[in-house]
Formats: C-alpha cells, sequence, structure tokens
C-alpha cells in the first residue's frame, strides 16, 4: 500500500517523496483530505496512517456525508429511527398520489391556511432537504392529519390499516415534541453546513466555528428554541 500511496503521490502533484517533505523549498504536503471509508483510517494499515509515516507533519482531513454524520449520531436516542420511518412513510404517501395531494390541496383551501410543499429527502444536500421538509410538516401537520383521517373510508383494507398506523404516530405527542425540537436544531446543523461550504475559510478557523454551533446546540437544552417554545405552550 506504502508504494501505491507514494506513486498516487507523484502522479497527482509530480513532486517526489523527499520533494514533498514540508521542510524542504518549494512546494510540500501539508495537508490530505480523505472521504468516510473505514478502511482509510485503520490504525495499522489505513491510507491516513500509512501517509503520516511519510510526512509527519501532515494533516488529514476527513470529509463524510453530513446525512451519515447525523444518523450515526443520533443512535443514542432509540426513537429517531422510528421518527426518520415516519418521515419518509409521509412523504411517500403523498409524493406518489395526485389524489392525496389534491385532497390536502382542498383542505387547505377550506380551511384558508398555508400550505408549504413537502420536498424529497435527499441524500445529496440532506442537510437542506431535511430541514425544508421538516419545517413544512410541522407548519402542515394538521392538513395531514386530516386528509388521512378521512382516507380509511375511501381506500383498499391494506391502506387504511397503514393510514391508521401513521396516524396513530402523527398525532403522539412524542413525535411531535421530536419535530418541533428539530425545527430548532436543524437550523444550527445547516449554519455549521453552509459554513464549510465557503471557500474563503481558514483551516484554523474550523474549531472554533464547531465549538461555538455545539454551545448553540447546548443551549437549546437549557433554554428551549423558539419551535420548542410553541410545543410547550
Amino acid at each position: 500500500m506504502l508504494t501505491g500511496i507514494l506513486a498516487g503521490l507523484k502522479e497527482s502533484t509530480g513532486l517526489t517523496l523527499e520533494e514533498l517533505q514540508p521542510e524542504n523549498p518549494g512546494p510540500g504536503l501539508i495537508c490530505s483530505n480523505f472521504d468516510g471509508a473505514s478502511v482509510k483510517f485503520g490504525i495499522k494499515y489505513g491510507v491516513v496512517t500509512h501517509t503520516k509515516s511519510i510526512i509527519l507533519s501532515s494533516l488529514s482531513i476527513v470529509c463524510i456525508a453530513m446525512e451519515s454524520a447525523a444518523l450515526d449520531a443520533s443512535k443514542s436516542n432509540p426513537y429517531m429511527g422510528k421518527f426518520e420511518d415516519a418521515l419518509k412513510s409521509v412523504f411517500t404517501w403523498f409524493h406518489y398520489s395526485s389524489k392525496r395531494l389534491r385532497e390536502l390541496k382542498n383542505i387547505v383551501a377550506v380551511i384558508d391556511k398555508k400550505f408549504s410543499h413537502l420536498e424529497a429527502l435527499k441524500s445529496m444536500r440532506w442537510m437542506s432537504s431535511k430541514l425544508s421538509f421538516v419545517s413544512a410538516l410541522k407548519d402542515d401537520l394538521q392538513v395531514v392529519v386530516m386528509q388521512m383521517e378521512n382516507e380509511p373510508n375511501t381506500c383498499k383494507d391494506i391502506d387504511g390499516a397503514k393510514v391508521k398506523g401513521y396516524m396513530v404516530t402523527l398525532k403522539s405527542a412524542k413525535f411531535i415534541k421530536m419535530l418541533y425540537g428539530l425545527c430548532d436544531y436543524l437550523p444550527t446543523l445547516s449554519h455549521i453546513s453552509k459554513a464549510f461550504q465557503q471557500e474563503d475559510i481558514l483551516l484554523i478557523e474550523v474549531p472554533e466555528r464547531i465549538h461555538a454551533d455545539i454551545l448553540r446546540l447546548q443551549a437549546l437544552k437549557v433554554h428551549p428554541g423558539p419551535c420548542m417554545q410553541d410545543f410547550l405552550k
């Protein structure tokens, strides 16, 4: 593997191992970026380990999908998996049925309420799509439940049983609390994501920005955000 790494460095930079050493004049290897594949981080045989053995002072930056990081962190909350399944079920229920979408819009027109479009949950641009969907569902929850309450009377038995299960979840205090809490929590994660998309951000700024956003998230435990305050009223 070490030979392969050296060959890759030579091919990508045009520099030999000696020339890549940062203490030598001219260009040198200061930092290397890697995706989140676990094979890159083995203690003995990982690419990161071998790279640092070649150039001891080099930094290694890990780039992983925000979705993977968030879902991994959420494993400490057993209910989050059920919550995620419920979100996907709601999207699927309406996205693939023009009839149900028409019924939603009809209900909105009757009760004179603004309707927020339920956007798809995507792996790419996961943070923005998740924030948009959760915010829309919070605003549209009453309308969504009203449409589903009428569904068992007009659909097949299997769909009727399915939608009854959805309603039990959507009307539960636990689901609604999680929904409102995420509407306070996700904007901070979105702030982190957008900060790291800036071309002019410096490496030395990263720890400070992450620490500031961690403090914002921790503060939500003691001082509920505006959405959670609405839930608690």
